[in-house]
Formats: C-alpha cells, structure tokens, sequence
C-alpha cells in the first residue's frame, strides 16, 4: 500500500479501518512478514507492526477453530470469525475458504483496496 492520501496506508494510519488481533495471529503475521521473499526490512516490519498492535482490537478468548492443519491459518480464521471481521490474506488456500463457514468474508489484498479503499 502507498502513502498517497486516501490510500490504504494511510487510511489505516487515520483509523479508517480497525485491525483485528489476537496473540496468536500477531505471532502468525511477524513470521510471515520475516520471510525473505518479502523483502520487508527489518525496520520497516517493526514501524508497521507497532502502528498496528497499538490500533488494533485485541481479542483475548476467541472461538476455536481447528478447520486447518495450520496452526497460523487457525488463528486468522478465529480472530475474523470471534469479531465478524474481513479476512485478508494473499494465501490462496485460505481465499478458497470465502466466505469461510458462511459469514467470514476472505478477500485478497487487492480486492480488499478495489472494495473499501478506492
């Protein structure tokens, strides 16, 4: 996402949108952004997960789900299930779930931004 005004990062950085966490998927998403062919510095990682650990709606207890062999995609799956939230993910298995057990909606990155944020 870019930093032109009204573009995802900083619609995020405004509160446009709230971000839903758990311990787990906070854990889930730092591996994820650490994998090399991301190619997100290290400074960069920690910027973006600060802003979004501190505007984040933190669920303490959510459902379980045991759906996937994953661990991380059973983590996404209950924080969006727990709250009603937007699953966005680039992982195609997981998109493939849309919308996962008839009211979680899975959207790719791109649809999230061609739905909410243009």
């Amino acid at each position: 996402l870019d930093d032109r005004p009204g573009n995802g990062r900083e619609r995020f950085r405004q509160g446009v949108f709230q971000p839903v966490l758990t311990q787990a998927t906070l854990k889930e998403l730092r591996d994820v952004l650490a994998r090399p062919r991301l190619t997100i510095s290290a400074e960069n990682r920690e910027a973006f997960l600060a802003i979004l650990t501190r505007q984040a709606l933190w669920i303490d207890e959510p459902l379980e789900v045991t759906d996937r062999a994953d661990a991380g995609d059973n983590a996404v799956l209950s924080a969006a299930l727990s709250t009603g939230a937007i699953l966005i993910t680039g992982d195609r298995p997981l998109q493939r779930l849309h919308p996962f057990r008839g009211s979680v909606p899975i959207l790719s990155p791109r649809e999230f931004t061609d739905r909410f944020l243009t």
